[in-house]
Formats: C-alpha cells, sequence, structure tokens
C-alpha cells in the first residue's frame, strides 16, 4: 500500500558513522546493536577496523586477515541493513582482497576509491592518509609532491608494494567518480588546521590536500577519523565553507563507541554520542 505524504509525514534517511575501531569486538558489538533501531538505515565504518598490531609483519598480516575472516565478515553477513566499510593507515593492505572477496560475496560495500550510492547521495572513500610518524606505510601518501618526509624509506614497513602519486592527484581522480556538490566523501584523514584533526599535544595531523580538496569542492558533507582524540580536546564538528565535515574519535582502548547520526534527508540533524 503506497502511503502518501502528508502534514504530518516527515522524512528520515538515518546513517551510523564510526571510524578507528581498531578490532575492539565488544565495541562491534555495541554498534550492530546500536543499528538494529528501525531508523537507522545503514552503517558506514571509515577505516582502522582491524587489531593494532606490533610485532612480526607477518603475524600481524595473520592476526588481522583472522579477525576479518573469523568475526567480521560472518557478522557483516548476518546484519541485515547496508554495510559502508574501508580500510586505514592501520590496517594492513595485503589484506585487501580478502575484503574486496567479501564485497564480491555481497557482504558489505567496500568505499575506497569506489562509488557508491546512499539514498540521495553518491559516496566515496579514501584511505590514503598524509605523512606520519608510524612506520606501517601501506596506506600513507604524501599531500603533494614536495611534502616533507617524516620516517625515511628506508625504514618505512609495507605489506604491499608501494602505492605512487600524492593525495592531491588521488582527489582529482575521485572528483571524476560523481558529483562533488551531491556526494559524501568517506576520508580516513581529516582536513589539515581544523578541529578535527588536533592532538593532545597542541599539533595538527590533517591533510592539507584534503582540506585543499574540501574548500575547492565544497561536498555537502565529509566524514573523517585518524586523530582519535579531537573530538576530546576539540570538537567532532567543523565547517570548511558550506561543507559539515565530521570525526567522531575514537575510544577503543576503553571499548567505548563513539558515533555519530546522521539524517541524510536534514544534514543539520547530526548528534554525536560516545557509550559503552
Amino acid at each position: 500500500m503506497k502511503v502518501s505524504a502528508g502534514p504530518f509525514f516527515f522524512k528520515m534517511h538515518k546513517i551510523i558513522f564510526c571510524s578507528d575501531l581498531h578490532g575492539n569486538e565488544r565495541i562491534y558489538e555495541v554498534l550492530f546493536e546500536k543499528a538494529k533501531d528501525k531508523s537507522i538505515k545503514a552503517i558506514l565504518i571509515g577505516g582502522d577496523i582491524c587489531p593494532h598490531f606490533r610485532g612480526p609483519i607477518n603475524m600481524g598480516i595473520d592476526v588481522q586477515q583472522g579477525f576479518l575472516k573469523n568475526y567480521l565478515i560472518p557478522k557483516a553477513k548476518k546484519f541485515d541493513k547496508e554495510l559502508f566499510i574501508m580500510m586505514g593507515n592501520d590496517d594492513f593492505r595485503a589484506n585487501l582482497d580478502v575484503m574486496k572477496k567479501a564485497e564480491k560475496d555481497g557482504v558489505f560495500n567496500l568505499l575506497d576509491s569506489n562509488v557508491k550510492k546512499i539514498h540521495n547521495f553518491f559516496l566515496v572513500g579514501y584511505s590514503f592518509v598524509n605523512p606520519h610518524p608510524f612506520l606501517l606505510k601501506d596506506w600513507e601518501k604524501p599531500d603533494y609532491d614536495d611534502s616533507e618526509v617524516i620516517i625515511e624509506e628506508s625504514r618505512a614497513i609495507r605489506t604491499a608494494e608501494k602505492a605512487n602519486g600524492t593525495i592531491i592527484q588521488d582527489l582529482g581522480g575521485l572528483k571524476r567518480l560523481s558529483n562533488p556538490k551531491k556526494t559524501i566523501y568517506v576520508m580516513h584523514a581529516p582536513p589539515f588546521n581544523t578541529k578535527l584533526d588536533a592532538s593532545y599535544h597542541g599539533q595538527h595531523f590533517g591533510s592539507k590536500a584534503i582540506k585543499e580538496f574540501i574548500n575547492k569542492e565544497q561536498p555537502p558533507l565529509t566524514l573523517h577519523g585518524h586523530v582519535h582524540e579531537s573530538s576530546k580536546i576539540s570538537s567532532w564538528r567543523d565547517e570548511i565553507g558550506k561543507t559539515i565535515c565530521l570525526n567522531p574519535g575514537s575510544d577503543h582502548f576503553n571499548s567505548k563507541l563513539n558515533y555519530v547520526i546522521i539524517d541524510l534527508d536534514n544534514l543539520e540533524d547530526i548528534k554525536h554520542f560516545s557509550e559503552v
């Protein structure tokens, strides 16, 4: 039966966005439980999905692959709503094929450098981050050709072949996938020198290229992660021109789920939560 939209009918298409869960199964359980609410239509996870690992690299690949195959993918198969997901700088790129196979099997939508549709928007993800002081470089690229090198190449750890190019070049390619004015971008790195990339020490660790892209293209909404503490010491929300930019933060060590609920029919309706 078709229901007409009367004066008391309000459209809502709400989604949950979170990032940097780092393999904490307790947080994932809370996330999927929250998404059972009838008003929630989809989950978006913006990178750093697998457990932290500091040890022999081959062992780390196996640990993260085991998490994907034995927990996350089976969990996602049981989820009866849309799930959009991508890797982040702490996820081993050697396991990207596992993610691609799961997408091919219809388990979830893999966002990285792909364009999807969600409600009335296009949805594009980007996993690469600007140079950082950590040794794992699977998902690192410079903002520009002349960007500062923080860790010399001889010390870099990679589980896949080094990705060429720069973030600004990649974003130029992503721009051609869809109309930026109608696209929500999920970018693991936050924009530089905003409320979303502030550290406890007062430094800003975001991407200058991502900020330039947002400032120029003015998409309606961008979603970020990577810098865990900014939501505590600065804010989980900022604006660049007319673009709403969000980073819900991460408290995975304390098994807290930090997330935002966004109504895609009213982008001013965004609420932030931090819950056990």
